[in-house]
């Protein structure tokens, strides 16, 4: 998510979820395919390597994700446009 989201006005923190251990406090794996050359890299813990396509079968795709994008996913809608 854009770092300006959580936070802001149309996006209030209403509490704080604390993990249980240090692996619970990052995402799960996900994988970025460069758009050119169709290389993968699997990016987990704030780090990006490169992958095999075994590594990656069934992660989601990386993204940034914007107010409207979260409240999207969330709702199970999808926006026309």
């Amino acid at each position: 998510m854009y770092e300006d989201v959580p936070g802001s006005e149309a996006c209030p923190v209403v509490g704080y979820d604390p993990s249980r251990d240090d692996e619970d406090g990052w995402p799960p794996p996900y994988q970025v395919a460069d758009p050119i050359t169709g290389a993968l890299r699997l990016y987990h813990k704030g780090q990006a390597r490169p992958a095999t396509h075994d590594e990656c079968e069934g992660l989601e795709p990386a993204a940034i994700w914007d107010l409207h994008h979260l409240l999207e996913r969330l709702s199970g809608e999808e926006s026309a446009g």
